[in-house]
């Protein structure tokens, strides 16, 4: 059985007054569609929005259908973990383990020879000898185009970085009364620079410091 991680999202209209500052004139339309093309980017470069799911493997079920859900996609599968049993033919149960979407530390990330993703399939094979197993997985996920909601983390955590790219895609559009290559060009830099420096903050957890290093009084 697959246990989804709980996932919140927000109407993408909750971005719409901060963009109306500087495109008054503009339709909600068009910020619903550069809202989700920056979203998207940001998404699928920086590996920025992550779901979690835990699988209850069954005895002799290898194939499990992975899903992104709510309207999202799946851009790759960051980790599998699992505490892991010997294997034997009939397989073998793992350890008792407290359910939760925080790994515990026991688990393990495991091989591709224990399970593995095919994106083709948008299926999660899990080998014969380890279908007793309980499985940890975090995928990177990213909103649809046309996406009518977009998930709370842009809101609380990326907001800076999304409305950046979504003003700079449209100062770029060409021949409009809102035009401005040379502005637009620098927010969408900006943008890029963003989603990198939000990706280092994600991958590290925000645990990130300074040195600070004291020589003592000037002689």
């Amino acid at each position: 059985m697959m246990i989804y991680e709980p996932f919140k999202k927000v109407p993408i209209s909750e971005f719409h007054e901060e963009l109306k500052f500087e495109f008054p004139n503009l339709a909600p339309t068009m910020f619903d569609y550069y809202l989700v093309r920056a979203a998207i980017q940001m998404a699928k470069t920086g590996n920025l929005i992550r779901r979690r799911a835990t699988l209850n493997a069954e005895h002799c079920v290898t194939r499990y259908k992975l899903e992104a859900l709510d309207d999202m996609d799946i851009c790759g599968i960051l980790s599998i973990m699992s505490i892991m049993s010997k294997p034997s033919c009939s397989g073998c149960g793992p350890l008792e383990v407290k359910r939760a979407f925080t790994a515990p530390k026991d688990y393990e990330c495991v091989t591709r020879e224990i399970a593995w993703y095919d994106d083709q399939e948008g299926v999660l094979h899990v080998h014969p000898k380890y279908t007793r197993n309980r499985y940890f997985i975090t995928m990177s996920v990213a909103p649809r185009p046309g996406a009518c909601e977009l998930p709370e983390a842009y809101k609380t955590q990326f907001l800076p970085t999304l409305l950046m790219g979504a003003k700079g895609l449209i100062m770029l559009i060409p021949n409009r009364p809102w035009s401005n290559v040379r502005m637009g060009q620098g927010y969408y830099n900006e943008f890029l620079k963003l989603i990198r420096d939000d990706a280092i903050e994600v991958a590290t957890h925000k645990m990130r410091g300074a040195i600070r290093m004291n020589f003592g009084p000037a002689v």
